[in-house]
């Protein structure tokens, strides 16, 4: 029982920490969305600012500066979709999280109440056993050692 409860805790730590990366996951590719589109909008930016002191046509400078707007718009609006659907997966996997802290503290309550009983066990157990070997000991003083009782055995001749 002490292997499969051993078992059990370790199953459980492994599945905390896999739910811990996963959710590490979700967050780092969070924060790699954001800065995706900080970089998207530095170079929209900066295609912006190049087209600015390139272009003297101011037509065409327009027409430049709204595709750039468009494709930029395209992509915040994607990423706000992304964001959109990782939410609710981070929500999820937020409950799973909690939900497996809960069952890990459940399963230390009962480790820590079968380690208890298995140290109460032992501590009966080996004093009875020190009761038993101090008593096996004086047994075996009591037969090696010398009692008056030999004296008259040996002295009657019956006995020979």
């Amino acid at each position: 029982t002490q292997t499969a409860s051993m078992r059990v805790q370790w199953i459980v730590s492994i599945l905390s920490i896999l739910v811990c990366i996963g959710l590490l996951v979700i967050i780092m590719r969070q924060d790699q969305v954001l800065i995706m589109l900080n970089k998207e909008g530095e170079n929209l930016q900066m295609k912006s600012e190049r087209l600015d002191g390139q272009y003297i046509n101011e037509d065409s400078f327009k027409a430049m500066i709204e595709r750039l707007l468009v494709q930029g718009s395209k992509i915040v609006a994607d990423m706000e979709v992304t964001l959109g659907k990782l939410r609710p997966e981070m929500k999820e996997k937020e409950t799973e999280n909690d939900a497996c802290q809960l069952e890990k503290k459940t399963k230390a309550d009962e480790l820590a109440s079968v380690e208890k009983e298995h140290t109460e066990t032992e501590a009966m157990l080996k004093a009875e056993s020190d009761a038993w070997n101090q008593e096996i000991n004086t047994l075996k003083a009591q037969l090696t050692g010398y009692r008056p009782i030999c004296d008259y055995v040996k002295k009657d001749p019956l006995s020979v």
